[in-house]
């Protein structure tokens, strides 16, 4: 019985740290999210069950909590895959726009912002972080959006390579910035090479003689 009240309680804590993160720093959770906390509040109910049910029941709803674990820890793999663009979110309520390969990505970013900040919204909900009130997440987007544009622009003048821009330092303005060092990597692999492509001379291919 002791047993499956402690496998009960592991299963609820990883639900319950996730709401007291919601409710106290604010970080909103995307949707994404949520689904990853209902496996485990199955896994809690199924090893309670299992504590007062007779003797007999007991290794199956136990396995069937595992069974429920394993459910979350699937989702996590495709909520990190969604967060580092491996591929596309199943849920709409969890896509969330990245910067597109390409130089005009970020422009297209930019343009975006500049549509949201028009807006008189009272509440803003991001896909990760906490709720605002008001649109100083916005200029700080643009701002780490035109700063990116600017120094890969220099980077690629400069005749850098990509693994030198990663080294390159971020302004400390930017360094509280959650998933900030994953953001940028991906953001330079995606973006750089374009930049590359608009700078650098193009070399004639030669004829065969």
């Amino acid at each position: 019985m002791m047993s499956s009240l402690m496998v009960a309680g592991l299963a609820a804590a990883a639900p319950l740290i996730a709401l007291g993160t919601e409710r106290w720093p604010g970080l909103a959770p995307c949707a994404l999210c949520l689904w990853q906390r209902w496996p485990y509040w199955v896994a809690a109910t199924l090893a309670v069950a299992a504590a007062f049910l007779p003797e007999r029941l007991r290794p199956w709803l136990l396995r069937a909590a595992g069974v429920a674990v394993l459910v979350s820890g699937a989702i996590a793999v495709l909520h990190v895959g969604v967060e580092q663009g491996w591929w596309p979110s199943p849920l709409p309520a969890c896509q969330a726009p990245s910067i597109a390969p390409g130089a005009s990505g970020s422009q297209r970013w930019l343009s975006t912002l500049d549509s949201l900040d028009s807006l008189d919204f009272a509440v803003l909900v991001p896909g990760h972080g906490p709720v605002l009130h008001d649109h100083a997440g916005i200029a700080q987007t643009r701002d780490y959006l035109r700063w990116l544009r600017d120094g890969l622009q220099g980077a690629a003048r400069r005749g850098l390579d990509m693994p030198e821009v990663l080294q390159l330092p971020v302004p400390e303005r930017f360094r509280q910035l959650a998933v900030l060092n994953t953001e940028y990597e991906r953001s330079v692999t995606h973006l750089y090479p374009a930049y590359e492509l608009d700078t650098l001379p193009t070399i004639p291919r030669s004829k065969p003689k």
